[in-house]
């Protein structure tokens, strides 16, 4: 699946709109809408063949039948991420197959917040009318609306979610110390040029202007300026030009590995940040480009956010995670595992009984099958924010649906589109072979964002095997060079 594994936190955002006057005159709109539709075939998290995608002016229309949130909103976010994308519409309605009462939603939702120690002290008013979830309340910051969200999405029956809860910083902060943080946010972020993006604000109103190179590198942007005591971020002048990313993304320099206090204050920012980290004090010490995370939070979710903060950090080169995870309310076994259960029937694409869970001291061992491997790793993270689990052992299999490998020729196209419509790979510096469904891969590249996208991008293609020999400049190890044969597909 595309980009699967780095997606950040905040996955219901109303980003705006790009305007018109945004298009980067490049590529066709037939082909982009042809990508899309491949993208989101692709994408075992989507329900595609219920979907249907139009583009014009660079702008994608995402229409259809979902049969629960999360394939809606993923359809949005794997979309932003193809070449050429401006911006995304989503009008896709959502039709659980599993009918179920308000009330029961209601209550699943309440127990969801409660249980999880990010979000059991909100004060949340939830209500639930037809399957429309509408949220009430106040909060400090954006990421703890944001976790609410991500949290209550995953309930069974949840058609669409109206977010009411109002974001209100106990201190209130200066334009300057705004407009600072949100400078250094972008700065420290990966996957944002943020050379090509001016940062204005005024009574806590944030506009950003400039040039991106993807949709998606906008949506992030627009994350990032979300710091503490900004009310609105505007962003109708920040426009998407998918070639014009590209040339930034050749002249930027490889960030420098010894900058390590820099590397770590970042990381500490962050860490400040986030509702699951906010009552703990996780330590990154960076040696070199390489983080070792250390100390202790109360659940496994949080220790996963830890190292994913880390991983995206520039100028980090790989993390080591010794962090321990100590539950401040550790329920007895029983009760563990009873919310352990019902943390699995209320996922919305699980079906009952399909997954089972044993709970010893803390550790979840998962077992059942499963369709596809987004499933199972959706089974893992609908227990890994509950207090008191403290680790989970996935041996949950996936139902092969595979059918036969695709010829060598083939997948080695698909591979070389995958990684030319990738708006974050330079496709001109990894060359791709493929031997009996094994796709290796060689080159140089800037970053390790884009040598694991490479690799993501081979097996979203349909590898079934993928041998990553891609070097990092500046990086660990010797570089390997290689002339490309990732030329422009025909898509």
């Amino acid at each position: 699946m595309r980009h699967a594994i780095l997606f950040p936190l905040l996955v219901l955002l109303s980003v705006p709109a790009a305007s018109p006057a945004s298009g980067d005159g490049g590529l066709p709109d037939e082909r982009i809408a042809r990508a899309v539709e491949r993208t989101l075939e692709r994408d075992h998290g989507v329900e595609s063949h219920l979907m249907d995608v139009s583009v014009r002016s660079g702008v994608v229309r995402v229409s259809g039948v979902a049969n629960d949130l999360l394939s809606k909103h993923r359809a949005t976010r794997v979309s932003r991420t193809v070449k050429g994308v401006r911006t995304v519409v989503n009008t896709v309605r959502v039709s659980p197959l599993l009918g179920r009462e308000d009330g029961e939603i209601r209550s699943d939702v309440l127990r969801v917040l409660s249980e999880n120690p990010a979000t059991e002290a909100f004060e949340v008013e939830v209500e639930v009318k037809d399957g429309r979830l509408e949220l009430e309340g106040r909060v400090e910051s954006w990421p703890e609306r944001h976790i609410v969200e991500r949290l209550v999405m995953d309930v069974e029956g949840v058609g669409s979610i109206e977010n009411g809860i109002e974001v209100k910083p106990e201190v209130k902060r200066s334009d300057e110390e705004i407009a600072a943080d949100v400078r250094r946010a972008l700065k420290w972020n990966p996957w944002v040029m943020e050379e090509s993006i001016e940062v204005e604000v005024e009574n806590g109103e944030v506009e950003l202007t400039g040039r991106v190179g993807s949709a998606d590198e906008r949506y992030r942007a627009y994350e990032e300026a979300l710091v503490t005591g900004v009310t609105s971020v505007e962003m109708e002048a920040l426009m998407v030009d998918w070639r014009g990313g590209e040339q930034l993304r050749r002249q930027r320099e490889v960030p420098p590995r010894s900058d390590d206090a820099a590397i770590e204050r970042a990381i500490a920012d962050a860490f400040f940040l986030d509702p699951r980290l906010k009552s703990f004090s996780p330590v990154a010490e960076s040696r070199e480009g390489v983080v070792i995370l250390t100390g202790t939070v109360g659940t496994l979710d949080a220790k996963r956010a830890a190292e994913q903060i880390a991983r995206n950090t520039r100028g980090v080169w790989s993390v080591e995670n010794h962090i321990r995870v100590r539950p401040l309310d550790r329920p007895g076994g029983e009760e563990l595992a009873e919310r352990v259960r019902r943390a699995l029937e209320t996922q919305s694409r699980l079906d009952p009984g399909e997954v089972t869970a044993k709970v010893e001291g803390g550790i979840v061992r998962l077992r059942g099958i499963v369709d596809t491997a987004y499933e199972k790793t959706l089974a893992e993270e609908a227990i890994a924010g509950l207090s008191g689990v403290i680790e989970v052992r996935n041996a949950i299999e996936v139902a092969d649906e595979s059918g036969d490998a695709a010829l060598d020729y083939e997948l080695l196209k698909d591979v070389q589109s995958e990684l030319w419509w990738d708006p974050y790979v330079d496709s001109e510096e990894v060359d791709v072979s493929v031997e009996g469904g094994r796709v290796i891969l060689h080159g140089e590249v800037d970053t390790w964002l884009e040598c694991e996208l490479a690799e993501e991008n081979a097996y979203q293609a349909g590898a079934e095997t993928v041998v990553n020999r891609v070097k990092v400049e500046s990086g660990p190890g010797v570089p390997i060079p290689g002339v490309s044969n990732a030329t422009e597909p025909v898509k």
